[in-house]
C-alpha cells in the first residue's frame, strides 16, 4: 500500500501470496471491493437466479446489490421491529 498501487499486477500477487501464507490458507485472492467478494462469495455457494437469500436490512446497501448481482431476491429478517436490534428475544 505505501507504494500506492492498488490494481493487478505483481503488487497484487505478493500481497494474495503473503496474506495466504499470513492466514495458513494454501492461495488467497484480493477483490476490488467487498460489494465483488460478496457477489463472487454468492456464486460460489450456488446462488442463482430466483433463489432467496436471507439477509438483515440493517447493512450497506452492497449487502444486498450483491443478491441482486445473481438474480436472486433478498429476504430480510433479523430485526426486532421494536428496537431495530438484532438481538431478537423469543425467536
Amino acid at each position: 500500500m505505501d507504494s500506492g498501487w492498488v490494481g493487478l499486477g505483481k503488487e497484487t500477487e505478493y500481497f494474495e501470496k503473503e496474506f495466504a501464507e499470513y492466514i495458513g490458507a494454501n492461495f488467497a485472492i484480493g477483490f476490488n471491493s467487498a460489494t465483488a467478494a460478496l457477489h463472487v462469495a454468492l456464486m460460489c455457494a450456488g446462488v442463482e437466479n430466483d433463489d432467496e437469500v436471507l439477509t438483515t436490512p440493517m447493512t450497506f446497501v452492497s449487502t444486498n446489490a450483491a443478491i441482486l448481482y445473481c438474480n436472486a431476491t433478498p429476504v430480510f429478517c433479523d430485526i426486532d421491529i421494536d428496537t431495530l436490534s438484532n438481538n431478537i428475544k423469543n425467536a
